[in-house]
């Protein structure tokens, strides 16, 4: 499934009980500004938003070094596989793919079946591959990205790919974050009692730990390299 900024609020102000008909206790900036900040906690603890990239680069005969396109604000790339053949290029250490290079006569030539990512200072990432392609071949890859800050004055929300229980996640934690940081005033406006947000996070850590035991599960059934896992976690 996937949600986006509105819809996180609404199921927010349901949370806190606010009365959605008059004025709210707690501004739209405030919730916004939470959501922010623990799309990003969450995206980094569970993954957050899995997508193909189609031709993320295209493999040429003479080069081996790859520097990916800096305009996907991802968090890690999860499956490589060609375009024309849907085969996979299995990602490997970067050890493995120099001593690849490094072999008698100098790197081979041919269809590359291993690659390395490394991240360089610049915050790209290059991609290594272990023989010299004979060819030109382009690379799909499923990419995780990081959540798009959501500003006040965008004309449309990000969109966040997450389960059923990563929304809820989501959610819990901001308004935990909200009341956490406000007066008592508003607290009091509406009922809210001290042990909220305490019980709040307690919630969300129980699913934290049951969605990322789900996906050990899910990543364990699909093999070690394949990423069809990450798709399917975050449409459930």
């Amino acid at each position: 499934m996937s949600t986006n900024g509105p819809a996180v609020v609404t199921r927010m102000r349901a949370i806190l009980r606010e009365d959605q008909t008059g004025r709210p206790v707690y501004e739209t900036e405030e919730l916004r500004e939470a959501i922010n900040r623990h799309a990003q906690l969450l995206a980094m603890e569970l993954g957050l938003g899995s997508q193909w990239v189609t031709t993320i680069t295209t493999l040429v005969a003479g080069t081996q070094d790859y520097t990916l396109p800096s305009t996907y604000e991802y968090l890690s790339i999860r499956h490589l596989k060609y375009a024309d053949t849907g085969e996979e290029l299995f990602v490997r250490s970067l050890e493995e793919i120099m001593a690849a290079r490094q072999g008698t006569g100098g790197p081979a030539t041919g269809r590359p079946q291993r690659c390395a990512l490394r991240p360089t200072e610049a915050s790209t990432v290059v991609l290594m591959t272990d023989t010299d392609p004979d060819a030109s071949y382009a690379l799909d890859a499923l990419v995780s990205y990081a959540p798009d800050t959501w500003d006040a004055a965008d004309a449309t929300a990000p969109t966040y790919y997450l389960s059923e229980a990563g929304a809820r996640i989501l959610e819990l934690r901001a308004c935990a974050s909200v009341v956490e940081t406000s007066g008592t005033e508003k607290r009091n406006a509406l009922a809210i009692s001290d042990n909220a947000p305490k019980l709040w996070n307690t919630e969300a850590a129980k699913l934290a730990s049951l969605e990322i035991s789900r996906i050990i599960s899910m990543k364990r059934s699909r093999g070690p390299r394949g990423g069809s896992w990450f798709y399917e976690w975050a449409h459930t």
